[in-house]
């Protein structure tokens, strides 16, 4: 049931200003005892740095509760950054406390099955674009725009939508961020309409890369998964598998190995192997495997470590349902 946090339900409205009003005691004494302990404790915390309630919070949240707003942030050329964080990036979209925005997301791997998780997909194929004269996104991740393997030297491979500003936020606020839903990106391929899919890569950078048993070794594997795009199926297949065949770039860099996000595999030079985990099922829990703030430390931060600021917590927890401060 709708407890004022669904803004599809019909009663949506009623329902958000039921929990405004059971929420009001508590708010008004967060409040006062915000500002009690933000004038007491000023000297105390000159040293350590600001305060956790700031001026401009106080007074966005002692203000009349406005009406909330609905944002939907596409994911395209134009707002995504690939492979890190940055205090420096303009936001996409400015939203206010308690407002909902709908923000689209796309793996850094689609690459590896373009015709399932790119064609006929607008957005990524804007990200995805790369020829000999362009690439849609660049850089991709936190190192020179000049490294061998290209702009940004894939140190960072995951695909940030945003980033999203909160009006009225200052250092040393905290955020609450409520994940109301999550739904699987639908293929735009008419081909595989009502699935989506997805990829997973048996790396140089895991343990299976120098663990194999048989064949040749070490290896990489690259394994696309089918999932119900309507969200109703809680489990994944496995639809084929293909050894990583080593890349030449549209820029005429070789890659051995995957060692550059988004590189385009060329499948008349793979051997697919089908019905890999025949019969096996394997549980799916969409959640966001990186979310976060940019530090304050410095401008470009690698995507892939996770941080006190969040980004890759890789945490299965951070799905619908779930809130993170």
């Amino acid at each position: 049931m709708c407890q004022g946090d669904d803004p599809n339900c019909h009663a949506f409205e009623a329902h958000r200003r039921g929990l405004r009003r059971d929420l009001e005691p508590e708010r008004r004494a967060f409040l006062k005892s915000s500002f009690v302990a933000t004038g007491a404790a000023a000297a105390a915390f000159a040293a350590a740095g600001p305060s956790l309630v700031s001026p401009a919070l106080a007074q966005a949240s002692g203000a009349k509760i406005a009406a909330t707003a609905h944002y939907h942030l596409p994911a395209n050329a134009e707002t995504v950054h690939w492979g890190f964080f940055s205090r420096s990036l303009t936001p996409q979209v400015e939203i206010g406390s308690g407002d909902y925005v709908t923000i689209e997301t796309l793996t850094h791997q689609a690459s590896d099955d373009a015709e399932r998780m790119i064609q006929g997909d607008p957005g990524a194929e804007s990200v995805y674009l790369w020829t000999k004269d362009k690439m849609g996104v660049s850089p991709r991740g936190a190192g020179a725009l000049d490294a061998k393997v290209g702009p940004g030297g894939g140190l960072g491979v995951h695909i940030c939508t945003g980033p999203v500003a909160i009006r009225g936020a200052e250092p040393g606020d905290v955020l609450e961020v409520r994940i109301l839903d999550v739904a699987p990106r639908p293929c735009a391929n008419p081909k595989y309409k009502g699935l989506t899919f997805g990829s997973n890569a048996a790396a140089w950078w895991g343990y299976h890369y120098n663990d194999l048993i048989t064949g040749d070794k070490p290896r990489e594997v690259v394994t696309i998964y089918e999932v119900d795009a309507t969200g109703e199926r809680d489990w994944a297949r496995a639809v084929y598998s293909f050894r990583w065949p080593g890349v030449t770039d549209p820029f005429g860099v070789d890659h051995p190995t995957i060692d550059y996000p988004g590189l385009p595999v060329d499948h008349t030079k793979t051997q697919k192997t089908f019905e890999v985990l025949k019969g096996i099922r394997v549980p799916i829990r969409p959640h966001f495997g990186t979310m976060g703030v940019a530090p304050a430390e410095a401008d470009r931060v690698n995507s892939i470590p996770p941080s006190y600021t969040g980004g890759n917590i890789d945490n299965w927890r951070i799905g619908k349902g779930a809130t993170l401060y």
